[in-house]
């Protein structure tokens, strides 16, 4: 039972970025409200997310080194929000899994500051998945528009028959493992290309 809650509870999770940028509605929007309010972690998430928000609006109004500001104010809004959650234990999962999923991107994308910002990104980026061990196939970091659905994400990663190896990373970076048959340069690169002219993509690079 507590399982099941559980696996309940992180997919649910995953919704938040969506749910705080105001596009998920229905009955989508509806369950991600119940699990707000009944948990706690669900809770401290939506603050971290809003605390994101606010922070990327403010570096919008920064003149000076744009986009190494913005990474830094948000290497303090994360800290900030680390140091302030309490520790969970036992049954109470470590929810506060700072999403930064799509949590940075959910503004860094707006007034094209994540243009800016993602050269600096990259120098801080770090893998998140060692699952490439054992495993064939190119793998691509792809970032999404924060305001499409989480269906038409699926559908996207879905369309070019990929895998989800690593991911979302601080600023929504997803890690996508190609089929192993796409390993010739010519098809990944038209593979790549394809991404990008896809609605709903916002970068797209080989790992």
């Amino acid at each position: 039972m507590g399982s099941e809650m559980d696996i309940k509870g992180q997919e649910l999770n995953k919704l938040l970025p969506w749910y705080v940028n105001g596009t998920l509605a229905g009955e989508e929007r509806e369950r991600v409200e119940a699990y707000v309010e009944q948990d706690q972690g669900g809770q401290i998430e939506v603050a971290f997310l809003r605390s994101v928000q606010t922070a990327i609006r403010e570096q919008q109004d920064e003149v000076v080194s744009p986009a190494e500001v913005g990474w830094r104010r948000l290497q303090k809004t994360i800290a900030e929000q680390r140091h302030e959650a309490p520790l969970q234990t036992g049954k109470q999962r470590h929810w506060w899994r700072p999403t930064l999923a799509a949590a940075a991107l959910l503004l860094l994308v707006q007034g094209g500051v994540l243009v800016q910002i993602w050269p600096v990104y990259k120098q801080h980026y770090t893998v998140l998945s060692s699952s490439r061990q054992g495993a064939t196939g190119i793998v691509l970091q792809v970032s999404f528009d924060p305001a499409i659905s989480e269906e038409q994400l699926r559908g996207i990663i879905n369309n070019i028959e990929a895998q989800i190896v690593g991911g979302p990373g601080a600023l929504g970076i997803y890690r996508l493992r190609l089929p192993a048959e796409i390993k010739q340069t010519a098809a990944i690169n038209r593979l790549i290309r394809r991404l990008r002219d896809t609605p709903g993509v916002t970068t797209v690079e080989q790992d």
